[in-house]
């Protein structure tokens, strides 16, 4: 059973979101899309620490403010969650108000 706090959460594919070219764009349809209270967990990996946002991987940080920044609000970072795999993904949660 899923956490209360991930209950009806937005079904996405992992590890996709450091692909987006537009992410601005994305996020807002999603905001759109969930209705008031639909919950978006985004689940990526983190950058080595000499990358910046791109195609290869994206800091949990930059998720954040590139969703929050669309009117989504954080719920929660969760950094070390079990099946995080070798890569030490990340998944962060947000809410519709």
């Amino acid at each position: 059973m899923a956490p209360v706090w991930l209950a009806g959460a937005f079904p996405a594919e992992r590890c996709v979101y450091h692909h987006l070219t537009e992410p601005s764009g994305i996020n807002a349809s999603l905001l759109r899309s969930l209705r008031p209270g639909g919950v978006l967990a985004v689940v990526d990996f983190p950058p080595p620490f000499f990358f910046s946002r791109g195609s290869f991987r994206v800091a949990a940080k930059t998720v954040n403010g590139e969703v929050t920044g669309s009117g989504f609000t954080l719920v929660r970072l969760i950094d070390d969650w079990p099946g995080r795999g070798p890569l030490g993904s990340y998944c962060v949660v947000f809410r519709k108000p």
